[in-house]
């Protein structure tokens, strides 16, 4: 199912498990958020349960720009002063940063090393590793949403695109994204889990709305003084 049929079917849904209840709003936009943050709790606990598989999740960034900028944590003895970045959307919690299965060259002939803490500074000790190309994950929080990857031992390579595959935090950003995806787009997740996500949605809103529309029952208590 595409972005839109999911969260057609979840206003549906809703709609009709409110017929009796009067006193309801929400947007199309709202649901879709909820859709996002519904997906990124399943795939959290599907890789604490060690049954994630990324494959089903994954959204392609493909020909992004390599920039060069200063890198800035504590600097590779034998890298430049300056090294190559480019930024992806913010990749999804896992338990064992499993989110991102592929960062490299636009035709896919190298799955570059990645690192996500300060091990990166032992790449340069492996006598048979240590100048391939890397790259440097920063999972901070930046101010614009994104993830930053830093790109190690490229000097030579003439590289200045990359492509990258990965579980996106709000995949749905990425898919109304201006340019990358159309309005056919599978939505990135198996079908068996984009039906958990319409039944958890849909659930929600209409316990929430009929909660909030329940009638206060008179009080028949009598006043005994």
């Amino acid at each position: 199912m595409t972005l839109d049929e999911i969260a057609g079917s979840i206003r549906n849904n809703i709609g009709n498990g409110l017929k009796e209840v009067t006193n309801y709003d929400y947007s199309l936009e709202q649901i879709k958020k909820e859709i996002s943050l519904v997906r990124a709790s399943i795939v959290l606990k599907e890789s604490k349960n060690g049954i994630l598989n990324p494959e089903h999740f994954i959204q392609r960034f493909d020909n992004l720009d390599l920039t060069l900028t200063n890198f800035p944590y504590t600097a590779i003895t034998n890298s430049p002063e300056k090294v190559w970045y480019t930024q992806i959307p913010r990749l999804a919690m896992t338990v064992d940063n499993s989110s991102l299965t592929f960062v490299g060259p636009t035709d896919f002939s190298q799955d570059f090393k990645k690192y996500y803490d300060r091990a990166y500074k032992s790449h340069r000790y492996n006598r048979i590793t240590s100048m391939y190309p890397f790259v440097y994950v920063d999972l901070s929080h930046d101010y614009n949403n994104h993830t930053d990857l830093y790109f190690f031992n490229l000097d030579g390579s003439g590289l200045k695109k990359v492509s990258v595959r990965g579980i996106a935090a709000d995949p749905v950003a990425v898919l109304e994204a201006d340019g990358i995806f159309g309005e056919d787009e599978e939505f990135p997740a198996p079908q068996a889990v984009q039906d958990v996500i319409i039944e958890t949605i849909t659930r929600k809103y209409i316990l929430y709305y009929r909660q909030l529309n329940h009638p206060t029952q008179p009080n028949t208590q009598t006043d005994m003084n």
